[in-house]
């Protein structure tokens, strides 16, 4: 159909190692059951990056909360992991003394982010829930973890936008 352009002699066998390289991991069930029969009764977070590039702020990772009945979510921009704990203290203040509901279950990935000793007593005394999930296995905090693909997406997005209409 084009002149001028050498012919391209494609191999037949199947590569294993991109097959598996590019094979993205199937979510367990359809849907997640939904436990939370009131705001703040389950509440799964998560913390992404380093980010490629800092925010203007100088932040490199972002802290995010969702709630699981309102699917309201908060975000949290942080400069190091470090700082998860402090803001998680924050939150929890905050969304309580806001809603006049407790915080009752709180579901993080065992990434190591919310693993800490202080984490753990801060959450006994208040009755707190600490669920932690197996990790690397973004299906067991599905919804934190799809907020943050999200969240990534629309970034991308915006500055992509911007590059192309200046």
């Amino acid at each position: 159909m084009v002149t001028g352009l050498p012919r391209v002699n494609l191999s037949h066998k199947t590569c294993e190692g991109c097959l598996y390289g590019k094979q993205s991991r199937k979510n367990f069930k359809n849907s997640v059951l939904q436990r939370a029969k009131k705001p703040l009764e389950v509440v799964y977070s998560d913390v992404c990056g380093p980010l490629d590039s800092n925010s203007l702020g100088g932040n490199r990772y972002f802290l995010t909360f969702v709630d699981e009945f309102t699917r309201k979510i908060w975000i949290y921009l942080l400069k190091e992991k470090g700082e998860v704990f402090g803001r998680f203290v924050k939150f929890c203040a905050k969304v309580e003394r806001q809603s006049r509901y407790a915080l009752t279950i709180f579901i993080t990935d065992g990434g190591g982010e919310f693993n800490s000793k202080e984490l753990e007593e801060f959450c006994a005394a208040k009755g707190i829930e600490h669920e932690v999930t197996a990790p690397y296995t973004p299906q067991h905090n599905e919804i934190a973890k799809r907020r943050n693909r999200t969240l990534l997406d629309m970034a991308r997005c915006m500055l992509k936008g911007n590059l192309y209409s200046q």
